[in-house]
């Protein structure tokens, strides 16, 4: 995902990117989260997003991070 590129966020947590031709899956932190509630692109390998999901019943919000290989909890 590079810069110039339109992103889609829908609240079954999933995201598209548009490549210019097509629409594309890029794979979301938590694909059982129960809705992602912020997104932040710095570069292909700087992403941020925030989700909220139940942990044990309990809805918790947390932060991932994508390195360009692989989504990765922060530590709160």
């Amino acid at each position: 995902m590079s810069s110039g590129r339109l992103v889609a966020v829908f609240s079954h947590p999933s995201l598209e990117h548009w490549d210019g031709t097509s629409w594309g899956l890029f794979p979301v932190p938590n694909p059982y989260s129960a809705a992602l509630g912020g997104l932040l692109i710095i570069s292909s390998n700087n992403i941020w997003v925030a989700e909220r999901t139940t942990v044990n019943g309990q809805y918790v919000e947390r932060m991932e991070y994508w390195n360009g290989k692989g989504w990765h909890a922060v530590s709160q």
